[in-house]
Parts: C-alpha cells; structure tokens; sequence
C-alpha cells in the first residue's frame, strides 16, 4: 500500500479554502445578488444608478458585450468589500485578540469596507458603528458604492487628515464625475442627485483617502 505524506505548504491551503468557504456561507455570498435601491440621507443604492448605467443592448454595449459601469464594478472587490469573507474573518480575530477594543476596530474597519453605512451613521450622530449594524444594513453592504466614491469631495485630498477613511462628503447631492457638460435632468430627476465635472475623480489621493491607513493602537 502506497501511503501519501501531507505537504505543509498544501495542508494550510486546504483549510483556508475550507475556512473562506465557512465564512463566505455565513455572510451570504452569493454568485448573483440584486443591487440595493434603498436610499439614506447622503446616499442611494447603486441598483439605483443601474437604471441607467447598466448595458440594455445597445448602449454601454461594445461588440455585443455590456461594458457598463455597474457590470464591471459588481463583480470587483469595491462592490464586495462588506462581503469579503477574509477581510470579515481578520476583523472577526482582532475583536477577539483584543475584545476591549471592539468599538474601535470594528468603527475603523466598516468606514472603508461599508463606507456609506458608517459614514452615514456618523453623519447622525452616532457614537460608532459595528460589524451587526453594517450586516443588517443594505447600504453598507453595497460596499465602495457609486454614490459613495463620487461624492467625495477635494478640500482634503492628499492631505494626512484625509486618510483612513477621513474623505468628506456634504449633503449637496453632487456627483463628481470626469465628463465635460453631463447630461443633469436624467439624473436629476431619477435620484435627486446633479452631476457635475470634477477632474478630482481621476487622482490617486481620492482613492488613498482609505488605501492608506494610520491606526491609533
């Protein structure tokens, strides 16, 4: 009888696959979810914006392909980041490593993963916001959203006050975008919300408001 030795390298492999796969059926990925329409004070759902931002067959569509903004954004890590099984399971061992800092690391860690949950629950008033309240809210698990990126604004960017989830957004309803001369009724009158050109879309310090992280312990 042949016997076969377990690799190291092999084993560890197999049980985290096994592991991510546990935490993924926990946090109910699924292949093909349906986008939020729910709305907030500051924020609106991206199946919102996929109204129009979405391929119907002939525009957003290139050789009979969508290449619409939502289809390549939803299946990105942005769209995912509230659901992402190995960042919720590196929160998940930082509680429990230090469980006194709970409110912290998980308020931390949600204003970049579900961004428009937390920063709205800020804008509120709220103390802090935890991994439950981002788990129970269809906002937050639209993760990096569309009215979330393109409402930051460009007073801060690239200042040290701006990163780690410090970008700032007002309740002007303005959308930031790269074209010249938008089209403003559809929008306008679909989402409440006016589009605008802003060449602060296309700097890395907008995306570094969260891609560079201080912490404070």
């Amino acid at each position: 009888m042949r016997h076969h030795a377990w690799i190291p390298g092999l084993a560890l492999a197999v049980a985290a696959v096994a592991a991510v796969a546990t935490v993924a059926a926990v946090a109910g990925i699924a292949s093909a979810q349906d986008l939020p329409d729910e709305t907030s004070t500051l924020f609106s759902g991206s199946g919102n914006c996929a109204t129009c931002h979405v391929s119907n067959g002939q525009a957003n569509t290139e050789n009979g392909i969508d290449v619409s903004p939502v289809t390549q954004w939803r299946s990105t890590m942005m769209a995912n980041a509230a659901r992402d099984p190995l960042w919720r399971a590196k929160v998940s061992a930082e509680v429990a490593t230090f469980p006194d800092l709970i409110e912290a690391i998980e308020t931390k860690c949600t204003r970049c993963h579900g961004p428009m949950g937390n920063f709205q629950a800020e804008y509120d008033g709220e103390p802090g916001y935890s991994v439950a309240d981002m788990t129970a809210d269809p906002l937050a698990l639209d993760g990096v959203s569309c009215t979330l990126c393109h409402q930051i604004q460009p007073d801060n960017l690239g200042e040290q006050d701006s990163y780690s989830g410090h970008f700032e957004i007002d309740d002007s309803h303005t959308i930031f975008g790269p074209f010249a001369d938008p089209l403003v009724g559809p929008m306008r009158n679909n989402t409440g919300y006016t589009p605008v050109q802003a060449p602060h879309t296309a700097d890395s310090e907008l995306c570094a408001t969260c891609h560079t992280l201080f912490t404070a312990h």
